[in-house]
């Protein structure tokens, strides 16, 4: 847990995992877990393959079909939960695939028959592109590439939050300031399309701040099992998000 924080945070998707891969779990269950595992590790696990000298065409292919067999044969259940992560389980399990497939041609469509994700692959690459220059290991790369993922899903989440409570106009304003990243926008004339004052509004990205870094945390939990690993976790984001 993180320093102060009198709360446990719910394993929702570690659990999710862990029952998609049991005995007796509906295929269409199966297919949603396997969905929103996509979700965050597609990304990293694509950079992942690429890194380790696949074509395009190819590691889309093996990303797609890893993920497909971590539930066809129950890699799921052979997961030590008292390590608590699931990135180091997904990433130990990628390996081991890709030591099994590297030197097998498959005839048969990818995929397992579960839906692809919406997946930008130029966006992809081009974001691989900007590792290029770095001396980064594949498996550094699929940290780093976790971590920006995992940002972008807890942004993604509190501005529904946001959006739901009817501050959509507000969170769109303050967002470009949340990562320090404000662009163009100086925070004073952010403070003037709002019709607040610059001290009100600084004290107003503070808050949301906090709620970022809440909602990211979140984000994180619900990846272990083990509660005391979050700070740990944490850091361990921050690192790679330094690589």
């Amino acid at each position: 847990m993180m320093p102060g924080q009198g709360k446990r945070f719910e394993t929702t998707k570690w659990s999710m995992i862990v029952r998609a891969g049991g005995v007796g779990t509906s295929s269409e269950s199966r297919r949603d877990a396997l969905e929103q595992i996509c979700r965050t590790y597609w990304f990293p696990t694509y950079s992942y393959v690429r890194s380790r000298g696949y074509r395009m065409e190819d590691a889309q292919d093996l990303t797609q079909d890893f993920f497909a067999r971590l539930l066809e044969r129950d890699m799921i259940e052979v997961a030590d939960r008292e390590r608590g992560r699931f990135r180091s389980f997904l990433l130990a399990s990628l390996r081991r695939f890709l030591a099994d497939e590297w030197d097998k041609t498959q005839a048969q469509k990818r995929g397992g028959g579960i839906k692809h994700q919406s997946l930008d692959i130029d966006t992809a690459e081009a974001l691989i592109a900007e590792s290029a220059d770095k001396p980064l290991t594949p498996d550094q790369l699929f940290d780093l590439h976790w971590a920006k993922t995992t940002l972008a899903n807890a942004l993604h989440r509190l501005e529904e939050s946001q959006r739901e409570s009817g501050k959509a106009r507000y969170f769109n304003a303050i967002r470009p300031f949340l990562v320090n990243q404000g662009g163009q926008t100086s925070q004073a004339e952010a403070a003037e399309e709002l019709g607040l004052s610059e001290g009100a509004f600084k004290v107003a990205v503070h808050r949301l701040r906090k709620r970022f870094r809440e909602t990211l945390e979140v984000e994180i939990s619900e990846t272990l099992m083990n509660g005391e690993d979050l700070s740990d976790e944490f850091k361990h984001l921050v690192g790679s998000l330094k690589l």
